[in-house]
């Protein structure tokens, strides 16, 4: 029975893998515009439904991509966790810094197009997203848990509470970026540092 099912995994993965592969390089020749889930289908070599029971539409499979971009950040801020500097304020902003970097140094208009879509579509709070949160959350959570434990942050501190917060003014600041064309990316990444610092300050030790 274990062999089945972990060939059946495998199958998955690798047409995933596949799916993402083919948006990528079709984005790339066409834009996100020009590009529809049957071309996706046809270029990962899969059927027209086997495509939807991965991705429910183009924005969902647009995100998932640019989920992908965000490994190079999820390592270098599990890096900085590991480190142990025991400075939350300071390694909150090095982190926020990270993925600022990740939206101001990609295509504005696929975050434009991918947010606006998810919203219309109400996939906003789809499986992909809830998987992106949850991760990105827990992983400052532990972070936050080391520093209470370190005597860095307030004993009281709830370090979910606290990367809940934290997640939820960066997604607001990056989502300000997206949306405003006319915002420059350095005000948008000023906002940023200057919220997560007022979200952060009181629960200091040193504040």
């Amino acid at each position: 029975m274990g062999a089945p099912s972990g060939l059946r995994e495998r199958n998955k993965r690798r047409a995933r893998a596949a799916i993402l592969d083919a948006a990528e390089r079709l984005i790339a020749e066409r834009g996100y515009r020009r590009t529809t889930m049957r071309d996706v289908a046809e270029r990962a070599e899969l059927s027209y439904q086997t495509l939807y029971n991965y991705f429910p539409n183009k924005a969902a499979l647009a995100f998932a991509l640019l989920v992908e971009q965000t490994g190079a950040a999820n390592v270098r801020a599990a890096e900085l966790r590991a480190a142990g500097t025991g400075e939350p304020l300071e390694t909150t902003l090095i982190v926020a810094d990270l993925y600022v970097d990740l939206v101001v140094g990609g295509d504005r208009a696929l975050w434009q197009e991918v947010a606006a879509e998810l919203l219309r579509s109400g996939a906003w709070h789809g499986r992909e997203v809830a998987v992106f949160d949850a991760d990105i959350r827990a992983a400052v959570a532990a972070f936050y848990a080391d520093c209470v434990r370190a005597g860095t942050l307030r004993a009281d501190t709830d370090p979910q509470v606290l990367a809940d917060v934290v997640y939820a003014v960066t997604d607001h600041a990056m989502l300000r970026f997206v949306a405003d064309a006319r915002l420059p990316a350095a005000r948008a990444r000023a906002w940023l540092r200057a919220q997560l610092a007022c979200v952060l300050g009181p629960r200091l030790t040193s504040a």
